[in-house]
Formats: C-alpha cells, structure tokens, sequence
C-alpha cells in the first residue's frame, strides 16, 4: 500500500526545466521552488497518514522524536541568543568603565583648575583689575582669567555629559541583565522539557522493541525500513528534476574520493554488509560519532526533503547536480528546510538517536540516479 501511495505521488511529471535559470532569486526558480514545496507537502502527508494507520506506537514515536527536536533547536537559539547579549552586556560594561575614567579625569581637570585660579590671587577678579596700574597687565590679566572661565565650563559641561551617558549605559545594562535572566530561565524550562520527553521517548521505544522482540517480526521490520527509504528516494527523484545549481563549485562526479565525511566518527556499518537478522544489505554507512555532533553537507546542492521517516527518524536529502544525491538520517535536529541551498562543509543537522535508535550515529548514504554507491569511495579517508 506503502509503495502505491508514493508512486501515485511521483507519477506527476517534473515541470521542471533543464535549462532553468542559475539564479536561484528568479521567477522561475521561485515557482520551481514552490512547486517543490508543494509536493513535498503532499509525500509528507501521505507519509504521516499511512504511518499513522500503522501503529500507534510509531505515532508517538514520531511525534516525541520531532518535540525532542524543535525543543533542541528552541535551546540552541536560546543559547546563541544568551551569547550575544552577554557579549552587548561585555560591551556596555566596558563602555561604562571609560566612562568612570572619564568622569574621574574631568574631577582631576576641574580640580586643578580650581586651584590654578586660587593661586592667581585670592582678591576678587574686579579687585585686581582696578588694582593694577599697568594697562598691558590688565589685559593679561583679564585673558587668564577668561581662559580659565572657559575652561572651566568646558570641562564642567563634558563631565554632566559622562554623567548623563553613564546613567544611560546603566540602565541599558540593566535592562540586557534583565533580559539575560529571562533568557536563562526559560532556557533552563525547556531543558526540563527535553528531559521529560526524552524519558518518554525511552517508554516508547522500550515499548516498540518489546513489541518486536521475535526474530520474524524485527527482520519484517528492516526489510520494510528499507522499503520506505526507497520509496521515498524514488519518489524525491519523480518530484524533482536535478535542481542542484551548476557552475558554483565542482561538479559531483568529479569530487570521488575527496570529499569530506559529514561528521567525525568511526563506521560500525560498512556499505554492503548484511543487516542482521536479515540478508538484507547496507546501502550506506553508519557513523558512530557523539549525540549532538554537527552533521555537514558532502557537496553543493539543494535541500529536497526534510521530516521524519519511520526506521531512519529525522532525515535530510540533499540533491546535487547531475541526479546525484546525499542522505543523512537518525539526526537530532535538521537544521535546513526543503528548498535551501546548502555549501560544501556547511552544518545542516545534528547527530541524533531518532527512528528508535539506542545509541548516537548517522546513517548516511550518497546515490545515482537513485542507486546506492559506497560513500568510502568517494569521501577522504581522513574523517
């Protein structure tokens, strides 16, 4: 029923064309674009309802596995922004600072001048004047004293105005500090709810393995993950029609064997080996690597589906150019949405245990014109 849902889906023809224009700002990719979105949509319903019909278990299953997920991305935006205002708080701090020693520096001016004309005399300015014989002394006197007058108010004037700028700083930090706590807490909230729905996750999937314990059943199970990722790669290539951008970067074919993994981390399943219980065979790798770790996409290309799958969890594809494709699934959080252009090396998920997985890792497959070809080929060796 699986299979015929999604060729049914396919089955429209690709309005795409093959000369599209390379600016991915112009009208005809935008319609592209949105045509693309469109039946993205459309596979994505049809995926949650047929999984839907499943089992309910499946159905919880995603649904604590895409909370975990937003609620992780929530967390990471709450911790950048956290970053940058105790970067502006750092900021304003060291401006008030200045400010003091500019305060401090003008008390010093004023002060000195303060003294400068007690040591002019102590008899009022007009005494002295009409004291003084001497036109030509007269006259510098009344310069002196002008000189300093003016001086005097000058500093008098940038002091009132440190003061003033330090008020305005203080209060600026305090309203950063303020906005810093809220932050924090409801960072700290929504790391209480990671937690609750991680231990619901671990119910679910503790239930699903239960469920699935005899050999038959588990081996019906690979055999049927399998299946759906199939499905869903031939469907993705019906719907799209080679929308990788040429002409920015080297083209796929010709990057085999240097390419970069797309995390660090060390393969406990090899492309082609048997899945067990089954004689099914790997068509990528898995990468065993920390929880949270970064995901990088292998090449150039365009983001052509983003959601979750049942068996392979939180998925991301990646079309490049010349029907090539990347796959990367069991992430924590998909960092890119349908649509997106990605760069060589540029983060696009994170590492997760999504699709009832036990422990950290990524699946990760690279294809042709939908077949699988062994990613040890055609990434560095370096990981």
């Amino acid at each position: 029923m699986f299979v015929l849902i999604v060729l049914c889906l396919g089955n429209v023809e690709p309005t795409y064309s093959d000369t599209a224009v390379k600016n991915n700002d112009t009208e005809i990719d935008q319609k592209q674009l949105a045509n693309l979105k469109k039946k993205i949509s459309a596979l994505k319903k049809k995926l949650n309802q047929f999984e839907g019909k499943r089992s309910g278990l499946i159905r919880s299953l995603q649904q604590v596995e895409v909370a975990m997920s937003e609620l992780e991305i929530d967390i990471r935006s709450n911790q950048n922004q956290i970053s940058k205002t105790q970067k502006r708080i750092g900021k304003l701090s060291k401006q008030r600072d200045a400010l003091k020693r500019s305060q401090a520096t003008q008390r010093e001016l004023i002060g000195e001048q303060i003294s400068s004309h007690y040591k002019m005399g102590r008899e009022p300015y007009l005494k002295l004047l009409l004291s003084e014989e001497d036109p030509g002394k007269v006259e510098r006197l009344n310069q002196y004293f002008d000189y300093f007058s003016r001086a005097r108010v000058e500093q008098i004037k940038a002091y009132q105005i440190d003061i003033a700028e330090l008020d305005a700083v203080e209060q600026k930090i305090e309203v950063e500090q303020t906005l810093l706590s809220n932050k924090q807490q409801s960072l700290a909230t929504k790391h209480q709810a990671l937690k609750e729905k991680s231990r619901q996750r671990k119910t679910v999937v503790s239930q699903l393995n239960s469920k699935i314990k005899s050999g038959e059943k588990r081996l019906g199970n690979l055999d049927a993950d399998q299946k759906r990722l199939e499905n869903l790669i031939n469907s993705l290539a019906k719907t799209t029609a080679d929308l990788a951008e040429a002409g920015l970067s080297q083209p796929f074919a010709k990057t085999k064997g240097s390419l970069l993994w797309p995390t660090k981390g060390r393969i406990t399943r090899k492309f082609g080996s048997t899945q067990k219980p089954s004689n099914l065979r790997w068509k990528g790798v898995t990468l065993s690597t920390s929880e949270g770790r970064s995901v990088h996409s292998i090449h150039h290309g365009r983001v052509i589906f983003s959601g979750w799958l049942r068996g392979h969890g939180l998925i991301l594809v990646v079309e490049h150019d010349k029907h090539y494709m990347s796959i990367y699934a069991y992430n924590q959080t998909l960092l890119k949405e349908v649509g997106d252009w990605v760069t060589a090396g540029e983060q696009i998920a994170t590492v997760g245990v999504t699709g009832g997985q036990e422990k950290p890792a990524l699946y990760f497959e690279i294809r042709k014109d939908g077949n699988p070809i062994n990613p040890e080929l055609w990434c560095s060796s370096k990981r």
